[in-house]
């Protein structure tokens, strides 16, 4: 009884040692060999903010999170994000956008119309370019703001917590309220 089942095991043992060298494989009883999945059909568990995101396909360096850049074009009128835990660049050639970097999201804002509302949640990273000035920044509790404002003047309110700096502001008055403006 022993011998036609030392039988079944090397076998067995054949049949599948192919898949140790490799990472996807199965063995189909069906067929008496290995067989390869097919390729899974690629889908996306990201929700993308709105129907014109994008990702830019740039490699992540080592200070920006794992992953590619979700592009995100925000219009006047229209709430744009980018979700928790995400990596987007979120921009607006218009005036008056809606925009908000979601919590430890890593977000670079351009608002080349100036005039966006702008906010950065808990322990998101921000950058903001607001070149046509009139930006207005909520920069939440252990998130990091970082804000350009050449145009005419942007006004950040920074949470107990957070670290907020402002630079360029060449144009007009900038203004920093909160613990954690630098």
């Amino acid at each position: 009884m022993l011998k036609p089942m030392r039988g079944f095991v090397a076998l067995f043992a054949f049949a599948l040692a192919p898949c140790l060298f490799m990472s996807a494989c199965s063995y189909d009883w069906s067929i008496g060999k290995e067989s390869t999945p097919s390729t899974p059909s690629s889908t996306s568990t990201t929700d993308a903010p709105d129907a014109s995101a994008q990702t830019d396909g740039r490699a992540p360096d080592a200070s920006q999170p794992d992953g590619p850049v979700t592009k995100v074009e925000c219009h006047p009128g229209e709430r744009c994000s980018c979700p928790p835990g995400g990596h987007c660049t979120l921009e607006c050639t218009m005036p008056g956008c809606e925009m908000s970097c979601g919590a430890a999201a890593s977000c670079t804002f351009e608002c080349q119309g100036g005039g966006c509302n702008i906010s950065c949640e808990s322990g998101a990273n921000c950058d903001v370019d607001c070149p046509g000035g009139n930006c207005q920044l909520q920069c939440a509790s252990v998130s990091t703001c970082n804000v350009s404002c050449p145009g005419n003047g942007c006004f950040t309110n920074c949470s107990s917590g957070a670290h907020c700096t402002t630079e360029d502001c060449s144009q007009n008055f900038c203004m920093c309220q909160g613990k954690g403006c630098q």
